[in-house]
């Protein structure tokens, strides 16, 4: 079964790929698990508290972060450090996702 990913593009900047339907902290394990079946992404670092959960994720030098925030939406979502590697994390998603 494949995840479904909207893109969304907020005031700042930034883009983010928001997992659709998958609004629980429970899919935050699930979503990192479809990353880890990708050769080659690695878990660099992982932090969680209350609100939230985030896990920095690298592929080669490309370092992306996978978030759960429940601070004002719940949502799990992930984006690319640098914002001109957006297009190679949207690359990496379609392993497991698809863009709607």
């Amino acid at each position: 079964m494949k995840l479904k990913i909207a893109e969304v593009s907020l005031d700042n900047g930034n883009v983010e790929l928001i997992f659709d339907g998958l609004m629980q902290k429970e899919d935050f394990n699930l979503i990192l698990e479809k990353f880890a079946k990708i050769k080659g992404v690695k878990v660099v670092k992982e932090t969680e508290d209350e609100l939230g959960k985030a896990c920095l994720l690298s592929y080669g030098e490309f370092e992306f972060v996978l978030v759960y925030s429940s601070d004002s939406f719940v949502w799990n979502y992930v984006y690319a450090v640098k914002k001109e590697n957006h297009k190679l994390l949207k690359k990496l998603c379609e392993n497991f996702a698809e863009i709607i």
